[in-house]
């Protein structure tokens, strides 16, 4: 179980994003999905991954499940984050999200619930985002006849404004 906040940020706001993070001394991380490899993120203007993590070790180690050898971002002491992308190829921008696990069950049954620690620090980049975004209605999809509530930059709203980009 976890929760998540949808938003799409600009990129001045991502950048912001990963600023917080550190300042809450979270490491940026991402992990090669091919081969496995692990990159810490000491300057956040390089973390552009769209999928990256908030990791704090403090916590605990990052546990990787056995059958893939990817990270176990239910078990291990992460903040999930997938940044806001746009692809100017297909003109699509493609939400931001963050999501931390609640709890998860041990192998043998327990339930473990997450660090508060790193639960606070949620909570604070989801404050953060909101505080930095505004929450609307906008029109997603492949023909943008699909219309949501989401939290988005102004200048991104701005910039997409009757551009030929669609919100996925």
């Amino acid at each position: 179980m976890g929760k998540q906040l949808i938003y799409y940020a600009d990129k001045q706001l991502s950048l912001e994003i990963r600023a917080l993070a550190q300042t809450l001394a979270l490491k940026i991380i991402s992990q090669d999905g091919r081969t496995k490899d692990i990159q810490f993120y000491d300057n956040i203007a390089e973390a552009v991954d769209y999928n990256i993590y908030f990791y704090d070790d403090s916590i605990g180690n990052l546990i990787f499940n056995p059958n893939n050898g990817l990270i176990d971002d239910n078990a291990s002491p992460v903040i999930q984050v997938c940044q806001t992308y746009i692809s100017e190829e297909k003109r699509i921008v493609y939400r931001g999200r963050l999501w931390i696990s609640t709890f998860y069950y041990s192998a043998d049954g327990n339930k473990i619930f997450q660090s508060k620690t790193l639960d606070d620090d949620y909570k604070k980049l989801v404050s953060f985002i909101k505080k930095r975004t505004v929450y609307r209605n906008i029109f997603k999809g492949s023909n943008c006849d699909v219309q949501s509530k989401s939290y988005v930059s102004d200048s991104l709203l701005e910039l997409l404004n009757g551009s030929p980009y669609r919100f996925m």
